[in-house]
């Protein structure tokens, strides 16, 4: 048994995330930094990561190694390439007992391929850490939780979690704006008047999705708006969540001209969750080549909400038009 060794994996992103943030933040504040490795698509070298894992330092003896998307991950959204895991997992299997006792290794992957010979070897040797969704009744935890001194009903919670979906990214920002709002208005106790007035629908939630798939996979983005109209969603929302993000992207590529690239840094500026820097860091090379097509997205978005709200067309032609600029710009 690999005492030392740990596959964090997940229904749910958010709570992985902060526990992995939780043990690398103890173990740094313990050793310092130069006895962290984190090793991830951008940064993922089979040499550098076998010198890591295997080498036994002079001066570091304490290490935590942190790679991400091994074992082979079903999740698309962050991916190495296949023969660099295929290497490393044999590799890991022949070598298991001659790494350090000193060394912490942690794996993360969202959703592991159960069928390969790795996968299993890890549930038979090393700690397995799964991070579920929540249940309704941790959800309502989660909420009271990031808004503490603000007085729920449990209809009104209700109602909030109805409203912005389950997604503790989103929620988490949502409740960031519940209390902001309710700090400066002097509000304790919250009714669905103000959730109307706050909070967002669940189609904000959506939107993630929709931008993740905007450079990768057209069809399915389309697919999000077609399913958005078909729901009866309000179209004035949807072009909203758009904006939101977009507007992210566009102060993100203005920032990166500067030299600024900070995820910290950049979140104060912007006034942006840190998930969502992240997220764009990430795709941060993609936005550069975008740069012009990001521009016009947003102009024709601004020019086709004044047409409508100026009764020049109808509402209705919204989503047509929003398929027609998806399938010419990207």
């Amino acid at each position: 048994m690999l005492n030392n060794v740990f596959l964090f994996t997940w229904e749910e992103k958010y709570l992985v995330h902060q526990e992995l943030k939780r043990w690398i933040d103890g173990f740094v504040q313990k050793f310092w930094t130069d006895a962290l490795f984190v090793f991830n698509t951008e940064h993922f070298d089979l040499w550098n990561v076998r010198q890591a894992l295997y080498s036994w330092g002079l001066f570091v003896t304490k290490k935590m190694i942190v790679i991400y998307w091994i074992p082979t991950d079903l999740d698309t959204s962050n991916k190495l390439p296949s023969d660099q895991v295929q290497i490393f997992s044999e590799e890991f299997m022949a070598k298991e007992w001659i790494i350090s006792p000193d060394t912490i290794l942690l794996l993360v992957c969202y959703k592991p391929d159960k069928r390969t010979k790795f996968v299993k070897f890890l549930e038979t040797n090393t700690s397995v850490k799964t991070f579920d969704a929540l249940k309704p009744a941790e959800l309502k935890n989660f909420v009271r939780q990031h808004t503490s001194w603000l007085v729920w009903s449990d209809d009104v919670l209700e109602y909030f979690l109805a409203k912005v979906g389950n997604d503790l990214y989103h929620i988490e920002h949502e409740c960031e704006k519940l209390v902001l709002f309710c700090q400066n208005t002097s509000l304790t106790s919250l009714t669905t008047k103000t959730i109307d007035y706050v909070n967002f629908w669940v189609v904000e939630s959506n939107s993630f999705a929709f931008f993740d798939l905007l450079f990768t996979n057209k069809d399915k983005c389309l697919q999000i708006v077609k399913d958005a109209q078909e729901q009866g969603i309000n179209w004035n929302l949807f072009a909203g969540t758009l904006y939101w993000w977009l507007k992210i992207w566009i102060f993100m590529l203005d920032l990166d001209q500067q030299g600024i690239s900070d995820s910290k840094l950049l979140a104060s500026m912007l006034k942006a969750h840190p998930f969502v820097i992240s997220k764009a860091l990430k795709n941060i090379t993609n936005l550069r080549n975008k740069k012009l097509a990001i521009l016009s997205f947003y102009k024709q978005l601004v020019d086709l909400d004044v047409s409508i709200k100026t009764w020049k067309v109808p509402d209705f032609y919204f989503w047509l038009m929003l398929k027609k600029i998806l399938i010419e710009l990207f």
